[in-house]
């Protein structure tokens, strides 16, 4: 069972407009026998002097209920067969989140962008410690590390032409775990940890046919922490290759004012149909998505990569009805 309760109070002043938002979510589940409360607060303030600003503050403690993955418990006995049981110990991860954050409106060349900063930090305790394999996500099922994630977003948006939208983004984050059974090890990266990460969409159009439209897309980032099997200090030091990849597209929309068929009574309730064709991974990027260990003769351990998918081909159609 679960619920929630929210209210909003504004507050309008000579230095400005404040808007405060408090809240609480109640959570239990008979499974754990858990009494979980999370308040939670958020504050924006929009200054007086100038309305192109805005400024937001937010805090609140988080739980996330373990499910089924999580509550898996494996146990091998002494003559090596494995039982899969679920576990009623197992607490909720508990979270305290805290974002500063800030929107500024400007006009350039003519058109609107906005600019948006964020600062996050966020403490987690009664972690499950997990590990990533290719795609699968394999946790302890025990409450057995604390972790943090730290870290800075930015983000420009606008129309860098009427009607199109496009954006630019870059972001640095430091996130952390710490295992309570293996002191020893100090702080290790956690599997999902990116310490940075850059990406940009641009969108543009034929000044003659606006409803022939273009765009590109590009993400850079930071490749991914890993380890070698039942080796949790390799992690320290065992990265994944950066994640790279363009895609390119174009778009045609028929709509009642740009194509003649559209106004048909046969076609009366479709407001537009589009018709979109895509290249992912224009250049062909090979991007590592996991590694496959290999052990020699003296017991020593090979990383073989496994690379996510290539170039790739796309075709859309998108019908939109009355």
């Amino acid at each position: 069972m679960q619920g929630y309760v929210q209210n909003t109070h504004k507050w309008n002043t000579d230095k400005g407009q404040v808007i405060l938002s408090v809240g609480g979510r109640l959570q239990w589940w008979s499974w754990t026998n858990e009494v979980l409360p999370s308040p939670r607060a958020s504050l924006v303030y929009i200054p007086g002097w100038k309305r192109d600003f805005s400024f937001r503050l937010a805090t609140g403690l988080y739980y996330q209920a373990p499910f089924y993955k999580e509550l898996r418990d494996t146990l091998t006995d002494a003559d090596g067969v494995t039982r899969i049981s679920l576990t009623r110990n197992l607490k909720a991860q508990r979270s305290v989140h805290v974002v500063l954050g800030g929107d500024y409106y400007f006009r350039a060349w003519g058109r609107p962008f906005k600019f948006t900063a964020e600062a996050y930090y966020k403490y987690i305790d009664r972690m499950e410690s997990y590990t990533v394999d290719n795609v699968r996500v394999r946790y302890s099922g025990k409450n057995d590390s604390e972790g943090y994630a730290a870290g800075l977003d930015l983000k420009l948006y606008g129309e860098l032409v009427p009607g199109a939208d496009s954006w630019i983004s870059f972001s640095v984050m430091s996130a952390k775990q710490r295992l309570i059974d293996r002191p020893d090890l100090g702080w290790i990266p956690s599997p999902q940890e990116q310490r940075y990460s850059f990406s940009m969409l641009f969108q543009d159009y034929v000044p003659q046919f606006p409803q022939l439209k273009f765009h590109l897309k590009m993400l850079w980032s930071d490749g991914m922490p890993f380890a070698a099997p039942r080796d949790y200090a390799s992690m320290k030091t065992l990265r994944m290759s950066d994640y790279r990849r363009i895609d390119i597209g174009a778009t045609y929309a028929f709509n009642a004012k740009t194509a003649k068929f559209m106004r048909a009574p046969s076609a009366k309730h479709v407001a537009e149909w589009a018709i979109q064709f895509e290249v992912f991974n224009l250049v062909g990027w090979k991007n590592v998505n996991s590694y496959f260990w290999v052990s020699d003769a003296y017991g020593q351990q090979w990383a073989s990569p496994n690379y996510l998918t290539g170039r790739r081909y796309n075709l859309k159609l998108t019908v939109d009805l009355k």
